[in-house]
């Protein structure tokens, strides 16, 4: 029986307009939500301490704010794309390709990023330590800056560096957002079933669901997203300590003595103490 009001509106020729994300005010409430989103980074940036300079928050940022397009267009094309063959409507598939970005690509995302950081360390490829843009030298320690909001002190920014840290973190969240979407669409009716239950009571206000969609819902899940990863992008110290201690850079190191002559050595040492005290007692007697 519920059936019928569908078959109603078709034979009176009643059409329920739909939430579109790629309409004027759709585009509209995207434009808000870049701005909000790029705002809450600049207050993270005005908390933060110690500070980062303007030029390397611009760097780190950068990085972040162009997967985060890309990954908002693949979003409108892969919803309206999922839509066409459903009878989900592209604002709701926008909606959950946003909430698995939010809660399972982030995560996927950090372990990778952190993956890449690790492999980096072991093999001495400097530049993949993620928020460094200056080349340090660390095989030796004693000269490696280990505050990253002061890099440029006695460094020059090498935006090759940056250009190919930007090549990896894209990649990276390209090859999650396609995973997750081939995820999402083997799983539609379960994603489906779930967008129906959290916006069923948005159907017949499709402006509504549009704006509940694309800004409450965002500035929410988007501020806690761009906060996160802002962390995962920027430069740690614990992540210098890394390079500074890994097994390649270790190598570099200065030699040191070897143990078996530690003992000998020390020995010697002592002799050689226990000889001057004589000697400066002699001279004190005479």
């Amino acid at each position: 029986m519920e059936v019928l009001p569908d078959l109603i509106e078709k034979d009176i020729g009643i059409t329920i307009r739909q939430c579109e994300i790629l309409g004027p005010l759709g585009l509209i409430v995207q434009g808000i939500l870049g701005v909000m989103s790029l705002s809450s980074l600049l207050i993270k940036r005005y908390m933060e301490r110690p500070q980062r300079p303007w030029n390397i928050w611009f760097l780190d940022t950068s990085k972040q704010v162009f997967s985060a397009g890309l990954v908002h267009c693949l979003n409108m094309v892969l919803s309206t794309l999922l839509s066409e063959s459903s009878v989900t409507d592209n604002c709701e598939w926008y909606f959950i390709n946003f909430a698995v970005d939010v809660g399972i690509g982030t995560i996927l995302c950090f372990v990778i990023i952190k993956s890449i950081e690790a492999f980096a360390a072991v093999n001495g490829i400097d530049a993949l330590n993620t928020g460094v843009y200056v080349h340090e030298d660390y095989s030796h320690p004693e000269n490696v800056n280990l505050e990253p909001t002061e890099q440029e002190t006695g460094h020059i920014i090498d935006y090759r560096i940056w250009g190919l840290q930007l090549f990896v973190w894209t990649c990276v969240v390209l090859i999650v957002k396609i995973s997750l979407f081939f995820t999402v669409k083997i799983f539609s009716p379960i994603f489906e079933d779930l967008a129906d239950f959290c916006l069923g009571w948005l159907k017949q206000f499709p402006d509504l669901k549009l704006v509940f969609i694309m800004i409450l819902i965002p500035i929410t899940l988007n501020v806690i997203q761009f906060w996160i990863q802002d962390n995962i992008l920027k430069g740690k110290k614990e992540n210098i300590l890394k390079f500074i201690h890994s097994p390649y850079h270790e190598r570099c190191h200065t030699p040191q003595v070897p143990p078996k002559f530690l003992s000998r050595s020390s020995n010697l040492d002592r002799m050689s103490r226990k000889e001057e005290r004589k000697l400066s007692i002699s001279e004190y007697c005479t």
